[in-house]
């Protein structure tokens, strides 16, 4: 009885070994053995949490069956994010969390009288989400199928636009164009789970135009290591564009310098940003983000304040630029020929100021 009761007040071990395991990582990342940012890896890896949190109820005696349950899990979604399965994570989610009240049903009727039951409770949940993950259609990857998609939208005579654009995870592309008579052009690759949904409308001499993922999708993956998503997309140079861009997870790379912009809205959940500011217009901006790297790339001739609501983030900037508390401000702002105004945010991660 002692000894069981002993067992039962282990203390944790999820710290340690989430502190491991971050090690590794960043062992990994500095020997140049992970491929891309160091943030996009971890994105990639955070099914290794529910590992971790399945051993540590292993080891404080919680209950076999359900920490079986929560690593078992965990792996299917790891494999998913190195590309080995095919699985969309919002699905399985919802789908199958039935099978962890299974579980925690086995461990109070068996897994804690016997370590046989809790083998045995084991076996059996395990085969229920080996068969039901095999029933919703997820099976391993032989090279991902990308539907290919063109984006094309007329101006129609407007001479405002608003554009929304908001792929839920991969790499986002964005640069300008020329023409007089389209307001965006290009394409987007995505696998089986992609799709998109376009919204536009007219208010007067604006138009509106949203361009987003159909359905849930998987915000919890990164597909910006092996980019089977991606969105290659053009805005018109010849009209001014209040711009938003959200994404879940992955990369955006916005090169604006050669547009009109008026206003800028950028939210990434997890992964790198980088904005080349346009070279001739004045504007204010927000760049945000939860976790990962934001650039911000500046034009000759171009000045810029920055306001940094920034918690764990390391910001750098060229020299010359002065600091006030958050702000930075670069040399010459207030009499440059272009001003913009920026606040930036960002919890965990860097942000570099380039010129």
């Amino acid at each position: 009885m002692e000894d069981r009761q002993t067992r039962k007040r282990r203390p944790s071990l999820f710290g340690p070994l989430f502190l491991i395991a971050l090690g590794v990582i960043f062992l990994l990342d500095n020997l140049g053995v992970v491929q891309g940012s160091f943030w996009s890896t971890l994105i990639q890896l955070w099914p290794l949490l529910l590992v971790l949190i399945g051993l540590d109820s292993l080891y404080r005696g919680e209950g076999m069956v359900g920490a079986a349950f929560m690593i078992g899990l965990g792996v299917v979604f790891l494999l998913a994010n190195l590309g080995v399965l095919i699985v969309d994570v919002w699905r399985v989610v919802l789908q199958l969390w039935p099978i962890l009240l299974i579980a925690i049903g086995f461990d109070i009727v068996v897994g804690r009288k016997s370590r046989l039951g809790s083998l045995l409770g084991i076996v059996v949940v395990l085969a229920v989400l080996a068969a039901a993950l095999w029933w919703i259609g997820v099976a391993p990857s032989r090279g991902q199928a990308l539907v290919g998609e063109t984006i094309v939208q007329p101006l129609d005579g407007a001479t405002r636009a608003q554009v929304s654009l908001e792929p839920a995870a991969g790499v986002l592309r964005l640069g300008a164009m020329d023409s007089q008579d389209e307001l965006i052009r290009g394409e987007i690759s995505q696998d089986r789970f992609g799709g998109s949904l376009v919204s536009q409308s007219r208010e007067g001499d604006l138009i509106i135009y949203r361009l987003r993922n159909r359905g849930s999708q998987v915000v919890f993956t990164t597909h910006e290591v092996n980019p089977s998503w991606s969105w290659d997309l053009k805005l018109t140079s010849a009209v001014p564009v209040d711009l938003r861009t959200s994404m879940g997870a992955g990369q955006m790379l916005l090169d604006l310098s050669q547009l009109q912009l008026a206003s800028l809205e950028s939210n990434l959940g997890a992964g790198d940003i980088e904005v080349t500011l346009p070279e001739e217009s004045d504007f204010s901006g927000k760049v945000q983000g939860a976790v990962g790297q934001i650039v911000i790339k500046v034009p000759e001739g171009v000045g810029v304040r920055i306001d940094a609501n920034t918690l764990l983030v390391t910001v750098n900037t060229p020299p010359g630029y002065s600091r006030d508390d958050r702000r930075y401000t670069s040399p010459g702002y207030e009499n440059a020929d272009v001003q913009v105004e920026l606040e930036i945010g960002l919890v965990i991660g860097s942000v570099s100021i380039q010129e």
